[in-house]
């Protein structure tokens, strides 16, 4: 499980599993975006979205106060069913001007 209460550039989980995320708080903007789907949801408090952990995802800058509680169903550190184990990328470029808006 994670929490998270800031808007990130794009990147996919990499658990090999189904991530479910709850939404909560009160905020203007922050649509998570999914652009290997080409699809962009306008998100509310309350809502929640169920999605494979490998797509790729974004969530927008936003104003407000906002958090979204990500459940995942396997470990990070889990053995996938090919017997590779899977590796977590590093998040400390996340918030980077750099990395914001690449799909978008």
């Amino acid at each position: 499980m994670a929490v998270n209460s800031s808007a990130c550039s794009i990147h996919c989980d990499f658990c090999f599993g189904m991530d479910v995320l709850f939404y909560g708080g009160d905020w203007v903007g922050g649509a998570l975006e999914l652009p290997q789907l080409d699809l962009k949801i306008e998100l509310q408090e309350g809502d929640i979205v169920v999605m494979d952990s490998v797509i790729f995802h974004q969530v927008e800058r936003f104003a407000g106060t906002r958090f979204s509680v990500v459940f995942f169903t396997k470990n990070h550190n889990e053995i996938s069913s090919s017997k590779n184990e899977l590796k977590v990328p590093l998040k400390d470029k996340w918030l980077s001007d750099e990395f914001f808006g690449v799909f978008g």
